[in-house]
């Protein structure tokens, strides 16, 4: 079974992947881990950073940093649980590039956390966990709060 887990270093996230590790046989599966780096609008830039000069427009270094660390991380606890797992970092909008990935992986189960913003903060916010559990042909594991 091809299993691609989401992450964003959420609690909410960290909720799922222990779901996951609880639920499934990852440890018979082929595991990939993904985390995405959103793109910030052009001109707008996080608080106390700057985007380098060689950076591409509306990239944002933290937010690619952060991924890096929400990946790796997610790969570090699926190795204490006897699961093998790489991770791969994208850049882009989250539902798209996880859904492009899973596409790509020919994944049999996406597994994405929720934050349980409820309609108003969707509907603001957005949910990445909808979008993908929407648009995904294939089984999807939302896993609900932060346990």
């Amino acid at each position: 079974m091809n299993v691609l887990i989401a992450t964003d270093g959420s609690d909410s996230a960290q909720h799922a992947l222990r779901e996951a590790i609880r639920l499934l046989p990852l440890a018979t599966s082929h595991v990939e881990v993904v985390a995405v780096a959103g793109v910030l609008p052009v001109g707008v830039v996080p608080l106390g950073d700057v985007v380098g000069a060689g950076d591409p427009p509306g990239l944002s270094d933290p937010l690619a940093r952060d991924a890096e660390l929400s990946g790796s991380a997610a790969v570090a606890v699926l190795a204490e649980a006897g699961v093998k797992a790489d991770y791969r970092v994208r850049i882009g909008d989250p539902a798209t590039e996880i859904l492009d990935l899973a596409t790509e992986l020919g994944a049999d189960l996406v597994v994405v956390g929720s934050h349980g913003r409820g309609p108003m903060g969707r509907l603001v916010l957005g949910s990445v966990s909808d979008a993908v559990a929407h648009r995904w042909p294939g089984a999807t594991l939302v896993i609900h709060g932060a346990g």
